[in-house]
């Protein structure tokens, strides 16, 4: 390979680990209209089972390895979660932040940061976790009507 020459990237998936497969799947469906593309297992990986879902040309792998090992995350504050080191979360970019986690807060889930506007980086985000604790976060236009800053 050129090292002169840069490398063309472009997004293929993310992996989320899981607790319940099943269970994972049900909450994205239902919750962001992810739908199941493809299930699987791996031979050389007894007890893991995974899945692609997919929305809007994006991909997401969820796998349970089956001992169900607890994240740390699960438990931690959002402001300690910001300090760790390490992937943190997946964002989705959205049309109107607010209007999407009001969709998303009607079936039941809490932000862990309310929609707000970053004035810094022109952008307007919310927070909030899937059903193992895993962080989410919505981006979008600033809007007008919040004046809180980060």
């Amino acid at each position: 390979m050129n090292t002169s020459t840069p490398i063309t990237l472009t997004p293929d998936h993310i992996c989320i680990g899981v607790a319940d497969l099943d269970a994972s799947i049900a909450w994205y469906e239902r919750v962001l209209g992810f739908a199941v593309s493809i299930k699987w297992t791996v031979p050389e990986l007894p007890g893991f089972r995974l899945a692609y879902l997919e929305k809007d040309g994006f991909r997401i792998e969820l796998i349970d390895a089956g001992d169900h090992a607890d994240h740390a995350v699960e438990t931690m504050a959002f402001d300690q979660f910001l300090r760790t080191r390490g992937y943190s979360h997946v964002c989705f970019r959205v049309d109107d932040v607010d209007a999407s986690m009001a969709l998303i807060e009607a079936q039941g889930v809490v932000p862990e940061l309310p929609p707000t506007d970053f004035p810094d980086v022109g952008r307007r985000v919310t927070f909030f976790r899937d059903i193992d604790g895993n962080y989410i976060e919505l981006a979008g236009p600033m809007t007008s009507h919040d004046s809180s800053t980060a």
